[in-house]
């Protein structure tokens, strides 16, 4: 009895107990609960880069925000591009050939009997499509057929008819497609270029893309529409040369010693060093321009000099080949001999594995067709022949689009075996490096 007695008392303070801890650990939520909403509510009134979310992040291309960017993982550190539409000098207009009067299109190996099948893989519609369907308007030339569309069939082209059009003329060196104005922007080239309202709205209903890229291959046609002072000012705004201007970013968290191994080999180390340190304390920006050796630096973004009597053959395997020289060398405006000192002075190595000052080569039926100097990312610093092409920055991509009718073509990247001489300090040079 006294046995059943305890055993009850034990079983009802058992009981109670566990009814007690539901409400305790009820009340111990309550606390953390409220304890936790506090510490989150604090958490806004910090910094950004202070918080413990929602800190900014960033891509190795631009920063997402001005606080807190972390340090980039690629060896050439955070870059940024801006696109530019380089104007060409006046002298580039004064002895313009008029443009032509009339748009042709020319059709290599097409025979009439395929004309039927080539107008239903373009999805024609309209006024493009009943002129096109009319055979009369097919001339058998030497090599192909070819057809004289008026201004308004050119005009009538959708723009996916016209880009797949546009992309099967290319391959032929006849049409105006095959070596198109590249645009780098339809604001960028054409919103000052003076030209009225309408005729804006006419260029946008002709502009087509290539490989990501804008283009424009239509001056004829706009030439029948337009005045030819209106013709002049579209030509000066498809001149302009699409570039980049590069910025890096340095900020206080940013490991100098993988930059300064990446772009040192431009100048003097330790004047890189120096400046390196002052951009990390003020959080800042530089151009890459000033990372590049003299010879790029002082021609980015500039035009042959007048009294150069060479200045028209100043192209891209001769700066390629000069980039880091300091003293210029015209035998490389010889190509059979650049080809010759990049066999035996530089290493072949692997794309992946390019780095800044590597060459990047485009071979095409065992040809050189291209050459342009690795800066980072997609980005190479080269020159096109002529009097009025500049020293520029250009994407890979932008070089293999303008490569397409060579194909089939291969890249191929090329490193010097020795340190570049312009690196190369001096013993005075380096007793103060010391």
């Amino acid at each position: 009895m006294i046995f059943k007695q305890r055993s009850n008392s034990v079983k009802g303070a058992r009981t109670a107990e566990n009814r007690r801890s539901p409400v305790i650990i009820s009340h111990l939520v309550l606390v953390f609960s409220g304890m936790l909403l506090m510490l989150l509510l604090t958490q806004w009134f910090l910094p950004p880069e202070k918080r413990w979310f929602g800190r900014p992040t960033t891509t190795a291309t631009g920063p997402a925000s001005g606080f807190g960017r972390a340090t980039s993982a690629k060896p050439w550190g955070e870059l940024t591009a801006t696109p530019l539409g380089l104007s060409r000098p006046d002298g580039y207009f004064t002895n313009l050939p008029a443009a032509s009067g009339k748009t042709e299109w020319f059709f290599r190996s097409l025979r009439p009997d395929e004309v039927p099948s080539l107008l239903e893989s373009l999805a024609l519609e309209g006024i493009p499509k009943e002129f096109l369907s009319d055979r009369s308007n097919w001339e058998q030339v030497s090599g192909g057929l070819r057809v004289t569309p008026p201004a308004g069939v050119v005009i009538g082209i959708s723009g996916a008819a016209r880009q797949k059009l546009y992309a099967r003329l290319a391959q032929w060196p006849e049409n105006a497609q095959h070596d198109p104005y590249r645009i780098g922007g339809f604001a960028e080239w054409f919103g000052d270029s003076g030209l009225p309202e309408e005729k804006i709205d006419l260029l946008r209903k002709l502009v087509y893309t290539n490989d990501e890229m804008l283009c424009f291959a239509d001056v004829a046609a706009f030439a029948q529409l337009s005045s030819p002072p209106e013709t002049t000012l579209l030509i000066k705004s498809l001149s302009r040369v699409p570039t980049y201007f590069l910025k890096l970013h340095i900020e206080p968290e940013t490991k100098l010693e993988p930059l300064l191994n990446y772009w040192g080999k431009g100048g003097n180390p330790r004047d890189a060093r120096l400046l390196f340190q002052s951009l990390s304390r003020a959080d800042s920006d530089i151009s890459v321009s000033y990372l590049l050796p003299p010879f790029g630096r002082l021609r980015l973004y500039t035009y042959p000099q007048a009294d150069d009597p060479r200045k028209a053959e100043r192209n891209d395997s001769w700066t390629a080949m000069n980039f880091f020289n300091r003293e210029l060398d015209d035998r490389f405006l010889d190509p059979d001999y650049a080809m010759k000192v990049l066999a035996s002075e530089y290493v072949r190595v692997g794309t992946k594995e390019k780095r800044f000052g590597d060459i990047v080569v485009f071979v095409a039926h065992n040809k050189a067709t291209h050459m342009a100097v690795y800066l980072a990312e997609d980005f190479v610093f080269t020159k096109r022949a002529g009097l009025f092409e500049p020293w520029l920055i250009m994407k890979i991509k932008e070089l293999i689009s303008a490569s397409l009718p060579d194909r089939p073509f291969e890249i191929r990247i090329y490193r010097l075996k020795t340190f570049p001489p312009v690196a190369a300090l001096s013993p005075r040079e380096q007793e103060l490096l010391d």
